[in-house]
């Protein structure tokens, strides 16, 4: 960058960044040279590919925002997301920071948000979510993207595409595993106090965006525990591979593998919940226009089940995402069978993914479309058997 900038004119030139929040300490906009030298645009690249839950690096961003507020070379703050559906916080956060940083802090702004965003719902509503999105701000900060190849990197949402993901290098799975325990371990402490406060609050009535944002976190908040039950299986995989108390790790793994099943479903079951994130409802709303093409179904499902894409939507989770989840598990039970010490991730599992894959394109929309009011009746139910899910998990570290 410092290069590229070197061949150009500030007086003819705009640099668009969106970087802002990457954390990469040797490649961002002050080791490139820009404050006081170049105009620019403080930039936070979000929700890109897979990654539409409630995630944000606050901590770096307060940092480095701050700095470019004072920086009359900074001419303003853009976000850039790849998903208009995502972050209620962050874009409210960027909309009140833009023109005048005034409320960096996300502590300080979150008092703000709740209070401008539910008081009309009364005051108890507000008083309930400030302190469910207060429990869930530890997990919200550490949804954080780092550099390609970063050493610290994590493993965000590996396990939406695990027969993909098992392509990649082992060590570095391994590696990624435990740097993700390692930096949620303190904000899961506060997920079943979190599952507890969602569960009562689904229970009433309530309007129309308090019930969309409550969703909202409790999808981001199981994502939080997908990622650790599958780090932890990573980190499980090395010890037995090493020869590390085989038979505990046996029993940890084989328990792992279950919870991360089930909680894939219960994510799956309280997003049926709600018709947004359901892929059919999306088609019926489409289709309901004239002069669609007559594959468009296939076009839908292209979109949402290819690996770059793949996200929070129930009938990804339950004819994707779930029989994927099953062959790997079959795979670590087959090794565990075996005693391996060399988990070598097989060829087939890119076979095995086209199987899922075709099964998915052959049974229709209709077919797989969620139960939405069998949904809402067991929401509160599957919200508290989230709170037994993030305990057990505890229980593992």
């Amino acid at each position: 960058m410092k290069e590229l900038l070197s061949s150009l004119d500030p007086e003819h030139t705009l640099v668009l960044d969106y970087t802002a929040d990457i954390q990469d300490e040797n490649n961002y906009f002050v080791t490139w040279d820009i404050p006081g030298k170049f105009p620019y645009i403080f930039g936070i690249f979000h929700s890109n590919e897979n990654n539409s839950e409630i995630r944000g690096n606050y901590p770096l961003i307060e940092e480095r925002l701050a700095l470019a507020a004072k920086d009359p070379m900074c001419k303003g703050m853009v976000l850039w997301p790849e998903t208009s559906h995502a972050d209620t916080l962050m874009l409210e956060y960027v909309a009140a920071n833009s023109w005048k940083p005034e409320h960096i802090s996300i502590d300080r702004f979150l008092e703000k948000f709740c209070k401008e965003r539910y008081i009309s719902d009364g005051r108890e509503t507000e008083k309930s979510m400030r302190e469910i999105w207060q429990k869930f701000l530890p997990s919200v900060k550490n949804r954080i993207r780092y550099a390609f190849g970063h050493k610290k990197g994590m493993a965000p949402v590996y396990y939406i595409r695990i027969l993909e993901i098992c392509a990649l290098n082992k060590q570095g799975l391994f590696r990624k595993g435990a740097n993700t325990l390692e930096k949620f371990a303190e904000a899961l402490k506060e997920l079943p106090e979190l599952f507890r406060l969602l569960a009562s609050l689904s229970e009433k009535e309530l309007s129309t965006h308090v019930r969309r944002d409550m969703l909202d976190i409790a999808k981001s908040a199981f994502a939080t525990l997908l990622d650790c039950f599958m780090a932890k299986i990573f980190t499980l995989l090395k010890d037995f591979e090493e020869g590390n108390e085989k038979e505990k790790t046996a029993v940890s793994l084989r328990k792992n593998l279950f919870y991360l099943q089930k909680c894939n479903l219960l994510l799956a079951d309280c997003l049926s919940s709600s018709k947004e994130f359901s892929l059919y409802d999306s088609l019926l709303k489409m289709t309901a226009k004239e002069g669609r093409n007559k594959d468009f179904e296939y076009t839908l499902k292209g979109n949402a089940e290819n690996s770059y894409s793949r996200s929070y939507i129930p009938e990804i989770l339950r004819y994707c995402v779930a029989p994927e989840l099953a062959i790997f598990a079959e795979y670590i039970e087959q090794g565990i069978a075996e005693n391996t010490s060399n988990w070598e991730f097989p060829a087939e599992f890119r076979n095995k993914r086209e199987e899922v894959k075709d099964k998915f394109y052959e049974k229709s929309l209709a077919e797989m479309a969620p139960d939405q009011k069998k949904a809402e009746r067991e929401l509160s139910a599957n919200l508290q058997k989230a709170i037994k899910l993030a305990e057990n998990l505890l229980q593992e570290f």
